[in-house]
C-alpha cells in the first residue's frame, strides 16, 4: 500500500511539473489576456484536468502547417512569383482615397486586384444553381473545398457532379475538413474515389508534434473551376442549406462568385491547403484573365435591382489562419472596423468577440458611423447563443445598434464598411478570427456595394431590434447564464 501511494504520489507530482511547463507556455503564448488567465490557473490549481485540454485546445498557432510552409521551397513557393508576374498588370489600390488600406496589403500576400466581377449569392436557392454550374462548366481542373459535406440530397447530388466531372476528363480535387465532416460515410469517399476523383481530408492533427491538435479546423467553403470562376461564402453541402432543416428553416446564407484576377488568387489559397493535407504541388494553370463585360450586372438580388458588380470590381482575396505571423482574420476586422466613417453593417451568427473588437466597434459608434450587428434569434449553438447575449449590455450605451434576426437561423458573414463589402467564412467570434481557417473576399465596387445595402436592409426589416429596456426585462437566470457561458469565450 505504501508503494502504491508513493506512485500515486509521482504521479501527481508529474501532473503538476508539466502543469506549470504548460502554465509557462500558455502565459508565453496566449493571445488574450482572458484565455491567458483562465489556462495559466486551470493548469497550475487542476493539471490533471487541464493538462489534457490544453494539449488538445490550447494551441493558437498551428505548427504543422507552419512547417508545411517553410519547406515549400520550389513548388507552392515558385506558384506565388508566377502568381505575382500574372497579377502584376491588373493592381491596383483597393479603395482610391483610403491610405489607411494599406495595412490590407500587409496582411494579405497576394495583391488587390481590378478586372473582377462578383455576384451575391442569397440563400440555397441562389448559391446551389451557382455551385451546380460551376462543377458543370468545369473542363480542366475543379478544386472544391467544405467544412462539411454530408450524405443527405444535396450531398448526394453534388457527388454525383464531381462524379460526371471526373467521368468527363476533368482533374477533380475536393478537400474536407476532417472533424467538420467526421460524420461523412467512408462509403461516400469511396464512391468518389472509385469514380477519378482525388479526395483529401484537412488534418490539423496529423504527424507526431501534432496528432492532438484537434483545436485547429478548415473552415474555408471554397470552389475553383478552369481558374476561370469562383465561389467563396457561409454555405456548406447539406440539405439544412437549402431550406431543408426542420428546426431551422429558412437557413439564411450568403456566397459570392467572383470571376477575374482574383479567381487565380482563391486557387492559390486551395493548393496551398491540399498541399499541407496530401504534400502534393499541384499542376495548375496560373494566367489570370479579365472578367467580361457580360458577366457583370444582370441577375437580380432584389427585384428590379442587380446583385452582380461592374467588371472592374477591386477584390481583396484573404484567407486567414493560425499558421499566419499575425491573427489576420482579427486585424482585417479590425481594419474594417477602424477605416469606417459612415457606416458599420455586420451580418454574423456568431457574435463572441474579444475585448479589441468590441472597444473599436463601441469607438465607431461614438464617432459617429452607424454601425448595427444583426444576429440569429434562434441559433444552432445554444450555448454560443448564451454567451452572444452577454455582450448587448456591454455595446448598446455606445450606440451600436443590434438586430436579432427572426425567422430560421442566420448563418452569412457579411461586414458593410462605407464603400467596400467582405462576403466569406469568416465569424466574429474568437475561434474564426484566431483560430479557424478562413476565405474571405474584400471587394471595392459601387453596384455591388449597393447590392449587399439592399441584401442587409431586407434581413434588417426581418429583424427585432435589441433595446436597452428588453435588457432589464430579461430573467435573471438568462443574465447570469450568459454571463456564465461568456467566461468560455476566449476558449471557444
Amino acid at each position: 500500500m505504501t508503494e502504491l501511494w508513493v506512485i500515486l504520489g509521482g504521479l501527481l507530482l508529474i501532473c503538476q511539473i508539466i502543469g506549470a511547463i504548460f502554465a509557462v507556455d500558455a502565459i508565453l503564448y496566449g493571445k488574450t489576456p482572458q484565455g491567458t488567465l483562465a489556462w495559466a490557473l486551470g493548469l497550475i490549481l487542476l493539471p490533471y484536468l487541464t493538462v489534457p485540454l490544453y494539449l488538445v485546445f490550447g494551441g493558437r498557432r498551428f505548427e504543422g502547417y507552419v512547417r508545411a510552409r517553410r519547406k515549400r521551397r520550389g513548388g507552392i513557393a515558385s506558384f506565388t512569383v508566377e502568381l505575382g508576374r500574372t497579377l502584376e498588370p491588373y493592381q491596383a489600390e483597393f479603395r482610391h482615397h483610403s491610405p489607411g488600406d494599406r495595412a490590407i496589403k500587409r496582411l494579405v500576400s497576394t495583391p488587390c486586384t481590378r478586372a473582377n466581377a462578383a455576384e451575391l449569392l442569397i440563400d440555397g436557392q441562389d448559391f446551389f444553381p451557382a455551385l451546380w454550374s460551376a462543377i458543370d462548366s468545369a473542363r480542366r481542373d475543379l478544386l472544391v473545398q467544405f467544412y462539411i459535406i454530408k450524405d443527405d440530397a444535396i450531398g448526394r447530388q453534388f457527388q454525383s457532379r464531381l462524379l460526371a466531372a471526373s467521368a468527363r476528363g476533368v482533374h477533380v480535387r475536393l478537400l474536407y475538413d476532417a472533424i467538420g465532416s467526421s460524420k461523412l460515410p467512408r462509403s461516400y469517399v469511396e464512391a468518389l474515389r472509385d469514380g477519378g476523383v482525388q479526395v483529401a481530408e484537412f488534418r490539423t492533427f496529423r504527424g507526431p508534434r501534432t496528432h492532438l491538435q484537434v483545436n485547429f479546423r478548415n473552415h474555408r467553403k471554397l470552389v475553383v473551376a478552369d481558374a476561370r470562376t469562383a465561389i467563396i461564402g457561409g454555405l456548406n453541402i447539406g440539405d439544412e442549406y437549402n431550406h431543408l432543416d426542420r428546426q431551422l428553416t429558412p437557413w439564411r446564407d450568403t456566397g459570392v462568385l467572383l470571376r477575374g484576377p482574383s479567381v487565380v488568387e482563391c486557387q492559390l489559397a486551395f493548393a496551398e491547403d491540399w498541399h499541407h493535407s496530401t504534400g502534393q504541388v499541384l499542376p495548375l494553370q496560373w494566367d489570370a484573365v479579365p472578367a467580361a463585360p457580360e458577366s457583370a450586372g444582370t441577375t437580380p438580388a432584389t427585384p428590379g435591382h442587380p446583385s452582380r458588380s461592374s467588371a472592374d470590381a477591386r477584390v481583396v482575396i484573404a484567407p486567414t489562419g493560425p499558421a499566419d505571423e499575425l491573427p489576420t482574420g482579427a486585424l482585417m476586422v479590425l481594419h474594417l472596423i477602424a477605416s469606417a466613417t459612415r457606416r458599420l453593417w455586420i451580418a454574423t451568427p456568431y457574435f463572441v468577440p474579444d475585448a479589441s473588437i468590441v472597444e473599436a466597434l463601441q469607438l465607431a459608434a461614438l464617432r459617429g458611423v452607424d454601425v448595427r450587428i444583426i444576429t440569429p434569434r434562434n441559433n444552432d449553438n445554444r450555448f454560443v447563443k448564451l454567451a452572444m447575449l452577454s455582450f448587448e449590455p456591454d455595446i448598446l450605451p455606445s450606440g451600436i445598434r443590434m438586430f436579432d434576426h427572426q425567422p430560421g437561423f442566420m448563418h452569412q458573414k457579411v461586414i458593410l464598411s462605407d464603400d467596400a463589402a467582405a462576403v466569406g467564412s469568416l465569424n466574429l467570434d474568437n475561434r474564426s478570427m484566431r483560430i479557424n481557417f478562413e476565405l474571405t473576399a474584400l471587394i471595392a465596387d459601387a453596384p455591388f456595394v449597393a447590392a449587399v445595402e439592399r441584401m442587409l436592409a431586407v434581413d434588417l426589416a426581418s429583424s427585432r431590434e435589441v433595446t436597452l429596456g428588453s435588457l432589464r426585462r430579461r430573467s435573471l437566470a438568462v443574465r447570469i447564464g450568459a454571463r456564465i457561458a461568456r467566461l468560455a469565450a476566449p476558449v471557444l
